[in-house]
C-alpha cells in the first residue's frame, strides 16, 4: 500500500506526480513528491473522468503497485508518450483515505488549476467519433466554422 507523508499547510505543499517509465513498460511508473506552490514549480494539472472505481489497472507509484481507474492509467499511459514528466493528479497527487487532507487539498484545487503550466483534459481514448468530434473542433477553434456559419447567414438576409 502506497504510504503518503503528511503535506505542510504553512507551506502550501502539493504532492506531483514524475512519470518516470518508458512509453513501452509494462506498467506505467511515476514517483510522488512533495512540493510548494510558493516556489512555483512546472506542473501540468490532469483533468479528467475518473470512471468506475471498481474497474482499475495496476501502476507503480513510489516502486509500490496502486490501483488506478483504466481512464487515468490510460490518460497517464499517453501522457507519458507526449512527454509529459510532472503531472497533478487529483486521485493519486491526494491521500483519498485521509478526509482532512482530502478537504483541505480540494480548497486548493483552484489554485492548483490556476498555477499550473498547463491544463490537459482527458476525454479518452481515441474512437471513430471522437476523431470526428476532434476535427469539428479543430474546425472551430480555427475560426472556419464561424466564416461558414456567417456566410450561410449573410446569403439568408
Amino acid at each position: 500500500m502506497l504510504e503518503y507523508q503528511p503535506l505542510s499547510s504553512e507551506n502550501h505543499e502539493i504532492r506531483l506526480l514524475t512519470l518516470t517509465g518508458g512509453e513501452r513498460s509494462a506498467f506505467v511508473t511515476c514517483e510522488l513528491k512533495h512540493y510548494s506552490l510558493i516556489d512555483h514549480p512546472p506542473y501540468t494539472s490532469l483533468s479528467y473522468c475518473w470512471g468506475n472505481p471498481d474497474i482499475t489497472k495496476t501502476i507503480i507509484v513510489n516502486g509500490v503497485k496502486f490501483q488506478a481507474t483504466v481512464n487515468l492509467e490510460s490518460a497517464l499511459r499517453q501522457l507519458q508518450a507526449d512527454g509529459f514528466t510532472n503531472m497533478w493528479v487529483d486521485a493519486i497527487c491526494i491521500n483519498q483515505n485521509d478526509r482532512e487532507e482530502r478537504s483541505r487539498q480540494v480548497l486548493r484545487m483552484k489554485r492548483i488549476y490556476t498555477e499550473a503550466s498547463d491544463v490537459v483534459v482527458w476525454l479518452g481514448l481515441e474512437t471513430e467519433s471522437s476523431k470526428a468530434t476532434m476535427s469539428y473542433i479543430e474546425l472551430l477553434t480555427q475560426g472556419k466554422m464561424f466564416k461558414i456559419w456567417e456566410e450561410r447567414n449573410t446569403m439568408t438576409e
